[in-house]
């Protein structure tokens, strides 16, 4: 599935026109290769992201052009797509606001410390096992099971993200220090049946391809 595809799919869901999705899609296609690590998130939380894999190619939403062309959409784009749609953003500021918010980490993690033994500690969210929240809004997106649990996400002005899901759980997501960086320009909240939809579009997806 191409991501235009993924984003008319948005369109009804969301209530939002689809000129919308094309800027978003045109300010993360130019910006995502300028990704900077050492300036924008915790370095023990993108050391931690090294180790696992949790990798952001420079061409990460730059698709090849000609017939057959496109993004193709997977677990890793939808989750950050829709994270970038979720916090709404000035566009110039899309990649990089979607970037430091991928990279919460769960609460009660500890990445301070003193002396050479001190080690970081990650927390595993209690619904997806993931300690950093967009990987935990991947892990949700891979699995309608799993999705359809989920209530929503809200993202507050400070920075602090939760997934709610069933039985009234939440699971929260902070920087892990103090943060330097300004306030988000509003309050993100994206309702349970949002990510149930992405999820299960996805799965069918993956078997029309299988079936191919």
């Amino acid at each position: 599935m191409k991501l235009n595809t993924f984003c008319g799919h948005l369109v009804a869901v969301l209530d939002l026109p689809m000129s919308e999705f094309t800027e978003l899609q045109r300010a993360l296609k130019e910006q995502s290769e300028h990704f900077n690590p050492k300036s924008s998130i915790n370095q023990e939380a993108r050391a931690y992201a090294d180790e696992v894999g949790v990798g952001f190619e420079r061409n990460l939403l730059k698709g090849r052009a000609g017939p057959g062309g496109g993004i193709e959409v997977d677990p890793f784009r939808a989750a950050f797509f829709m994270l970038a749609v979720a916090l709404n953003g000035p566009r110039k500021e899309s990649a990089s606001s979607t970037w430091m918010t991928w990279h919460l980490i769960q609460e009660g993690s500890e990445l301070s410390g003193w002396g050479e033994n001190w080690r970081p500690t990650f927390r595993p969210c209690p619904l997806t096992g993931q300690p950093l929240f967009g990987e935990a809004l991947k892990a949700i997106v891979s699995d309608p099971v799993m999705a359809k649990r989920v209530q929503g996400i809200r993202i507050t002005s400070d920075r602090t993200a939760e997934i709610h899901f069933d039985g009234d759980k939440v699971s929260k997501f902070n920087r892990g220090r103090p943060d330097p960086e300004p306030p988000l320009y509003r309050v993100a909240v994206v309702r349970g049946l949002v990510w149930q939809m992405v999820a299960n579009l996805l799965a069918r997806d993956a078997l029309d391809t299988q079936a191919e």
